[in-house]
C-alpha cells in the first residue's frame, strides 16, 4: 500500500485532544462545550481511563516488572525514576496495544505482554466511522489509517506494513519520538487493493533507523511469507504489532 495524505479537516477535537483534556490539561474548552459529539467521546476515554485504573494493580505490577529487569547496558536501565516510568506506563495502558520488550526473534508479533510501547491503528471506514483497530479485524481497500505510539523512553520510531503479496511499505522511519508522551502521526494512509493478512509494525530503537526494511523482508522470509507468524525484526529494540485482514467492500 502506497502512503497518501488525507487534509480533510474534522469539526471535532482530536481524540489526542480529548485524551489530554481527560488527563486535566486545557483544550479548546469552547468547542468542547458547545460540541455534543466530544463530549460523548471524552466522557467514553473518562469512563475507559477510570475503569483500567480501578481493574490495575499498580504496586504488584510495578514491583514485577522491576523484579524481571536484568542488569544491561542499556541507559534506560540505569536511570533514576524507572519505577514512576512503569507507573506511567501502567495509566497509559488505555492507548493502545502493549507489547513486549525483548523476547524470542522466532515469538510470534501477535503474542502480547504489558511492555514499554503502545501502538494505536486509527480507522476511518468507507461510510466514515472512526475506531480503533484490533488485530483480527477486517478493513476494506479504500479506508484511511492513522497511528498513534506511546513509548515510555524516547528513540526513533518506523512503521511499515507486511503484506501476503510479500511487499514492505513504509511509513516513516527513524522519526524522533518522546519519552511517555503519546503522539498521533500526521496525514493518513489509504489501503490499497492487496488482498488478505497484512501486519503493521511500530519499531522504536534508541538509535535511529536504518536497514528496517531489510530486517523486515528478513523476518518474513524467515516466517514462510506469512504476515500472520512474523516473529521480530529488530533486536535491541521494542515492537509493537497489528494484524489486520483486507476483504473486498
Amino acid at each position: 500500500m502506497l502512503p497518501r495524505t488525507d487534509d480533510r479537516p474534522s469539526p471535532h477535537l482530536s481524540s489526542l485532544a480529548l485524551e489530554r483534556s481527560v488527563a486535566g490539561e486545557a483544550v479548546d474548552e469552547d468547542h468542547l462545550a458547545a460540541c455534543a459529539h466530544c463530549q460523548g467521546r471524552r466522557a467514553e476515554l473518562a469512563r475507559d481511563t477510570a475503569q483500567l485504573l480501578r481493574d490495575l494493580d499498580v504496586p504488584g505490577a510495578v514491583g514485577a516488572l522491576l523484579r524481571s529487569v536484568a542488569p544491561a547496558p542499556r541507559p534506560w536501565y540505569r536511570r533514576p525514576g524507572v519505577a514512576a516510568a512503569f507507573v506511567g506506563l501502567a495509566a497509559c495502558a488505555a492507548l493502545g496495544v502493549f507489547t513486549r520488550d525483548g523476547g524470542s526473534r522466532d515469538e510470534p508479533a501477535d503474542v502480547r505482554r504489558k511492555g514499554s510501547l503502545g501502538f494505536e491503528v486509527i480507522r476511518r471506514d468507507l461510510h466514515g466511522h472512526v475506531g480503533e483497530v484490533a488485530s483480527g479485524d477486517q478493513l476494506a481497500p479504500g479506508e484511511a489509517i492513522r497511528f498513534r505510539v506511546v513509548s515510555r523512553d524516547p528513540g526513533f520510531l518506523a512503521i511499515f506494513g507486511v503484506d501476503t503479496a510479500q511487499a514492505v511499505t513504509s511509513y516513516g522511519a527513524s522519526l524522533p519520538l518522546a519519552g511517555g508522551v503519546p503522539r498521533l502521526l500526521d496525514g493518513s494512509i489509504i489501503l490499497d487493493d492487496t488482498l488478505g493478512a497484512e501486519r503493521i509494525v511500530a519499531v522504536v530503537c534508541a538509535w535511529p533507523i536504518a536497514g528496517e526494511l531489510g530486517l523486515a523482508r528478513e523476518a518474513l522470509a524467515a516466517a514462510g511469507g506469512d504476515p500472520r507468524q512474523l516473529g521480530r525484526i529488530a533486536p535491541g529494540c521494542r515492537e509493537a504489532s497489528v494484524l489486520i485482514e483486507k476483504v473486498a467492500p
